[in-house]
């Protein structure tokens, strides 16, 4: 016999049903007949994102003061507790807490939920990266095969107007309070930083280097600089 009745086993899988992120089928839970372990939810696309609960005893000092003592005296006395592993947790891959009471550590599983969402956010943020980086990484090694190849006085004096073209747009865009003044300073910096780059750098080193720049700017600013939203549109504005 399972050791949580019925309608607690219903409560907690009415917690999942709750969640806008994932639906019972997402999980597999397994409710223990042991006397101490109680629950354990498991997210079956990635099994190591887990949800435990389980009774443990916990030893708590009690002090005591008698009449024959001037002092205080110890002992040590054990307590029933309830503690939640899950993973991930919020900042650590394992986050461990206790609590007194059952409720307490079911509310537990809508936030177990949330981290499980954001971390698969990340993880595909890190891999669209990933693969973003290698794609352009193969597109300069194709357009420019000499790694020490550098770049043409025309050829700065070119991109060096282009540079000047997007500070501009940047300028009447904070003008028509369409960004504000601590997002045109920091598209102006990354200008000015790949402007006076285009004499130190190589060309595939600028360009790399460059994108990155522009990549971790406002995706939504990039929009209205017509760059597509794209990463990619960033260097092909300037090939």
């Amino acid at each position: 016999m399972k050791t949580l009745k019925n309608s607690t086993i219903q409560k907690i899988k009415d917690t999942v049903l709750k969640s806008k992120y994932f639906t019972l089928d997402d999980f597999e839970f397994q409710f223990s007949d042991t006397e101490r372990s109680l629950l354990n939810i498991l997210f079956i696309p990635y099994p190591q994102y887990e949800f435990t609960i389980r009774e443990i005893k916990v030893k708590k000092e009690k002090q005591i003061n008698t009449a024959i003592s001037l002092y205080e005296t110890s002992y040590y006395e054990e307590e029933e507790k309830l503690q939640v592993i899950m993973s991930p947790g919020e900042y650590k891959n394992i986050q461990k807490s206790i609590c007194d009471k059952l409720d307490i550590a079911i509310n537990q599983i809508s936030q177990w939920l949330y981290y499980i969402h954001i971390e698969l956010e990340n993880i595909n943020k890190e891999v669209d990266i990933t693969n973003t980086i290698s794609d352009i990484k193969a597109k300069f090694e194709k357009q420019f095969p000499d790694k020490n190849e550098v770049f043409l006085a025309e050829e700065i004096e070119e991109l060096k107007a282009q540079l000047e073209n997007i500070k501009q747009k940047i300028i009447d865009l904070e003008k028509s309070s369409q960004i504000t003044q601590e997002e045109k300073e920091e598209f102006e910096v990354v200008i000015q930083q790949s402007s006076d780059n285009l004499l130190k750098y190589p060309k595939r080193t600028w360009y790399f280097t460059t994108w990155n720049k522009f990549k971790n700017l406002n995706t939504n600013i990039k929009l209205l600089l017509e760059f597509e939203g794209s990463i990619l549109k960033v260097i092909e504005h300037f090939l």
